[in-house]
């Protein structure tokens, strides 16, 4: 008895899998890179005045799925999740280290067979941790 529910379910399970439509995921990695320069001023409690040129550069890296790579459906999900290292050399030499979570819901806006264009929202979370070498204005 339990062998025929077994084959049963499986026969079931198989066919409704067979009948379905091929979906195309995606399942890939990725790398950012990002930079800028800025001029920073910080007033201490004596209201003097101290800063500087800032100049900031990091990267970003890890892996990325798509629910819809290559396919013509309309709606499509994306997560991003990795890691950054981010650097600034102003007077206080900061150094960050974090974790980044992105979802991104895609509605698809122009598909064709060289490209698919897609708006949608995105939440995410990032958690960052960082040191300093030295005070800013001290």
């Amino acid at each position: 008895m339990r062998r025929n529910l077994f084959f049963a379910s499986f026969v079931i399970a198989v066919a409704t899998f067979a009948g379905s439509h091929a979906f195309a995921l995606g399942i890939g990695a990725y790398m950012d890179a990002f930079g800028g320069e800025s001029d920073r001023v910080v007033y201490s409690n004596a209201l003097e005045r101290t800063g500087g040129k800032s100049t900031n550069y990091g990267f970003k890296a890890g892996l990325l799925f798509d629910t819809c790579a290559a396919c013509d459906q309309v709606f499509n999900y994306r997560l991003k999740i990795g890691g950054s290292l981010s650097k600034g050399d102003l007077v206080a030499k900061t150094s960050f280290n974090g974790f980044h979570m992105s979802h991104t819901f895609g509605f698809a806006a122009v598909t064709n067979d060289a490209a698919r264009f897609w708006i949608g929202p995105q939440i995410g979370f990032s958690y960052l941790r960082g040191s300093s070498l030295n005070r800013v204005g001290s």
